[in-house]
């Protein structure tokens, strides 16, 4: 059985939280994780105990949640673009 290291753990949890609040479109939880990611990454990719397969899998589900991010983005955008033009 292996340990995960608690940055690893951490890292897990921002980003099912970060994708709970994508799933929601709350726009603020999602910003607020966002200003954490970066650090709680760092951490993790840095802990000495990290298992590195498991931290690139975190990043490619957390890069999954970004591109949502973007799409929910342009579908705002071409909303509004299209709600100015009928105006």
């Amino acid at each position: 059985m292996s340990v995960i290291p608690p940055t690893q753990f951490e890292l897990s949890r921002a980003r099912r939280d970060f994708g709970k609040a994508v799933e929601k479109k709350d726009w603020q939880t999602v910003s607020d994780i966002d200003s954490q990611l970066s650090t709680v990454l760092n951490a993790a990719s840095t802990d000495k105990q990290r298992d590195i397969g498991k931290v690139l899998d975190e990043m490619g589900r957390l890069m999954t949640l970004y591109k949502q991010v973007m799409d929910s983005c342009h579908e705002k955008e071409r909303a509004l673009a299209s709600d100015v033009s009928t105006t």
